[in-house]
């Protein structure tokens, strides 16, 4: 049992957090009841409130995708769209990793002929490994090989729907550490993300103006799937119900 205490004069919209991550997870697996008790040591009291958005915070959840250490992979395949073979240069990098010590090396030559040149990775298609419904992030690991800035689009390609999903990370110029990019999708409504056809990156895409040309070399590993609850960083309005 936990509890809380509101001072007197606080009428407003107040969020109550019940904090039980000290009791053991068996324990857990089948609760009853939950049980409140309003002012349990004393014997005469009165008064009215109100009880709204009861919610628990999941743990956070992550499926990986691809490390490039020889796991079972959820990707079926990779490929380049777009001047395929010509702007792209992806091998399995043995010297390197974030969670292991393989990686997968890109190199990139950008220019007029291939302005939106992509790479893609297309998820198993077997109603699990292409179903995203349950997360709202994609994060993986770049480490930058070369000095200028690089930007990376990724985008989705998803089945039974014209909708267009894209987001964009920059890694500054000279960082050359790993690093890790988060790209949020959680404004996607979960019901479409049940069937993700492929997932895109563009390196410095350019869809309108002057083609500008670059090159470089970078390193991507730990592609996986994320769950982040929207619990922490929820605001309430005090003069408005939740």
């Amino acid at each position: 049992e936990t509890q809380l205490h509101f001072p007197k004069g606080a009428n407003r919209w107040e969020e109550a957090v019940f904090d039980f991550s000290s009791v053991r997870a068996e324990l857990l697996s089948k609760v009853s009841n939950v049980l409140f008790f309003v002012d349990p040591v004393s014997e005469t009291t009165a008064g009215t409130f109100f009880i709204d958005r009861i919610r628990l915070a999941e743990k956070p959840i992550v499926r990986l995708l691809d490390d490039y250490e020889g796991n079972s992979s959820l990707i079926e395949t990779y490929w380049d769209g777009d001047g395929a073979g010509v702007v792209y240069t992806r091998t399995v990098d043995n010297t390197q990793g974030v969670d292991g010590t393989h990686s997968m090396r890109v190199e990139y030559h950008k220019g007029v002929p291939y302005p939106t040149a992509f790479f893609g990775i297309a998820p198993k298609q077997d109603g699990f490994a292409n179903d995203f419904s349950r997360f709202n992030v994609l994060k993986l690991h770049v480490k930058k090989d070369s000095i200028p800035a690089m930007r990376l689009m990724m985008k989705f390609e998803l089945e039974g729907t014209q909708l267009n999903f894209e987001a964009w990370k920059e890694i500054p110029e000279g960082a050359t550490g790993w690093q890790e990019l988060t790209y949020d999708f959680s404004s996607l409504d979960p019901s479409i993300m049940k069937k993700v056809r492929a997932v895109l990156f563009f390196v410095d895409p350019w869809f309108f103006g002057t083609v500008k040309e670059t090159h470089g070399t970078f390193f991507i590993d730990s592609i996986r799937l994320g769950y982040e609850s929207d619990l922490p960083a929820k605001q309430f309005d005090p003069a408005m119900p939740p």
